[in-house]
This record gives C-alpha cells, sequence and structure tokens, in this order.
C-alpha cells in the first residue's frame, strides 16, 4: 500500500489542503493520504491559535467524505514540537508494510 504522509498545523484545514490530498492521491497513486497534525511546529512558535482537540474536530468533519483520507495524532499524542523525522520514524515502524510518501504545501517546500 502506498500512503501519503501530510503534516501540518491544519488551522484551520481547507480546500487547499483537501484539493492536494487528492491531487496526491490521484497522481502518485497512493492508496491513502495520512493527515497527521503537529502538536507544535518548530517554525512557527506562536502557532497554532486553535487548540489541538478542535484543529483535529475539524480535521474530521473535512475529511468525513473521503474514504481515502485518514488522521494519525502521531504529533499531537507526543504533545511538544513536532519535527518531521520523528514523526516519520514513528510512523515508518507503524507502517512498516508500507511505502510511504511525504507529502508537503508550497509554503515548506519554498
Amino acid at each position: 500500500m502506498k500512503i501519503g504522509i501530510f503534516g501540518g498545523s491544519f488551522d484551520p484545514v481547507h480546500y487547499g489542503h483537501l484539493l492536494l490530498a487528492q491531487q496526491c492521491l490521484e497522481t502518485a497513486g497512493l492508496d491513502r493520504v495520512l493527515f497527521v497534525p503537529a502538536a507544535q511546529s518548530p517554525l512557527k512558535p506562536e502557532a497554532p491559535r486553535a487548540e489541538s482537540k478542535a484543529r483535529l474536530e475539524m480535521l474530521q468533519l473535512a475529511i468525513a467524505d473521503h474514504p481515502q483520507f485518514s488522521i494519525s495524532t502521531v504529533e499531537l499524542d507526543r504533545g511538544e514540537i513536532s519535527y518531521t523525522f520523528d514523526t516519520l520514524e514513528a510512523l515508518k515502524i507503524e507502517f512498516q508494510n508500507e511505502q510511504l510518501f511525504l507529502m508537503i504545501g508550497i509554503d515548506s517546500l519554498l
């Protein structure tokens, strides 16, 4: 199975997030996109503004009609600054028999 890993604060989640996830799903032939909301970004010390629980609930509502989208709370459960490396290490263990693909938005790419 090919799983796209899409991290971010999702504060708030918006159509751009869903569009990117859908495009990656289709163009990269992914089987699933896993949204990973950050507890705290090292690059945005003042963010997120919304509480973790609220951001998680917004994300759950946003992906409810997309069966190939799911959520991992690995970063929220850790509850500290979210470094991509640590998250990928944890997900590599959880999904050891799957192919993982890191998805990033243009803001992170730049």
